[in-house]
């Protein structure tokens, strides 16, 4: 079994790239600068609040399939639910290389095994059927899950 945190650059990207954009606008548009402040301030308090929670998240690997934990829920997929590799962009920024997923199990479990709830919407949602691999390993076509992959005659 081998765990994988999302990828640091991938995190900041996540977390600041709005309240970057929107402080850059408030400073431009707000005067005083003393007025933009606090609100320039909020925003990369929520960025770094945000950075806490994306942190968390996780992609395993284990002998049965892999597991993916998100905020609130975990997506587990056995081997052979992995049905192919495809490239896709994650906020249209980066591409990402997705697994693409014939069947999956939504639990509602955060990284700690607590209960959660499922968030609205999350059923039928693409998320559910892929999972952005190389967000938590660039390398991952020639790691284990590569490895694995290749055992099974999917093109990675």
């Amino acid at each position: 079994m081998r765990t994988y945190s999302l990828r640091r650059p991938i995190a900041l990207l996540e977390s600041f790239l709005l309240p970057s954009v929107l402080s850059v606008l408030v400073l431009l548009a707000v005067r005083p600068f003393v007025f933009a402040l606090p609100v320039v301030l909020v925003l990369l308090c929520f960025g770094a609040w945000t950075l806490r929670r994306v942190s968390r998240r996780t992609l395993t690997v284990t002998e049965a399939g892999i597991q993916l934990q998100r905020d609130n829920y975990r997506l587990e997929a056995p081997w052979g639910a992995i049905v192919g590799v495809e490239r896709g962009r994650r906020r249209g920024l980066v591409t990402a290389d997705e697994l693409a997923l014939g069947e999956s199990t939504i639990l509602a479990l955060d990284r700690s095994d607590n209960t959660t709830t499922l968030p609205q919407g999350l059923a039928g949602h693409p998320a559910t059927r892929r999972v952005q691999v190389s967000l938590y390993d660039r390398d991952w076509a020639t790691g284990p899950l590569g490895e694995r992959l290749k055992a099974q005659g999917l093109a990675v």
